[in-house]
């Protein structure tokens, strides 16, 4: 499964015996290369010319240090560990409405918008073809040229409208209706 068994459910048992097995292992890591920093130390020094003997005496005086260091850096690690968890664990459920609201919003907009243009084409029709005294008049008369723009706002305008309309109208009803539906389609467009 791509990202691992936390993906999906983080409260899985798979998840939880993952990060606790996580939780063990890294210190354990840690102490390991702790452990090894003399070795690696004595390793260098001994490269080192003979008459470079201060650099020596400089790594394992040091060495407690880098240590105290080293444990200071994993417990501070540790601290951002834990209140990363618990700001995620407040803020994913505010987060995921937040997420489904904006769905519905910027969905709402393109219908609104669909909307406009329908009734645009509306009151073209009902109030541009009201003036028109014959249908049959599409020669070349001077009125030919009021009744076209009429024709192409109406034609134009209703069809863009009734597509955006149309189209929208079920993105704005999938997150009302099927929040975890849309909220998995969502992150798989993130991760595209």
């Amino acid at each position: 499964m791509p990202g691992g068994p936390c993906a999906a459910d983080p409260t899985s048992t798979k998840c939880i015996e993952l990060m606790e097995r996580v939780a063990t292992q890294v210190p354990e890591k840690l102490e390991e290369l702790a452990a090894q920093i003399p070795a690696v130390a004595e390793k260098l020094t001994a490269k080192v010319p003979a008459g470079a003997e201060t650099l020596t005496d400089v790594l394992k005086s040091n060495a407690p240090a880098v240590m105290e260091r080293l444990n200071a850096a994993i417990a501070h690690i540790g601290e951002w560990v834990e209140t990363g968890e618990a700001f995620a664990t407040e803020q994913v459920p505010l987060l995921v409405t937040e997420i489904i609201y904006w769905g519905v919003a910027s969905a709402a907009f393109w219908v609104v918008l669909g909307a406009c243009f329908l009734l645009a084409a509306t009151f073209a029709f009902r109030f541009g073809f009201k003036r028109w005294t014959e249908w049959s008049e599409l020669d070349c008369d001077p009125e030919f040229f009021r009744k076209v723009p009429t024709c192409v706002i109406v034609i134009v305008g209703g069809a863009v409208g009734f597509f955006m309309f149309t189209c929208n109208f079920m993105d704005m009803l999938k997150p009302l209706l099927a929040p975890r539906l849309y909220l998995i389609e969502y992150f798989q467009q993130l991760v595209r």
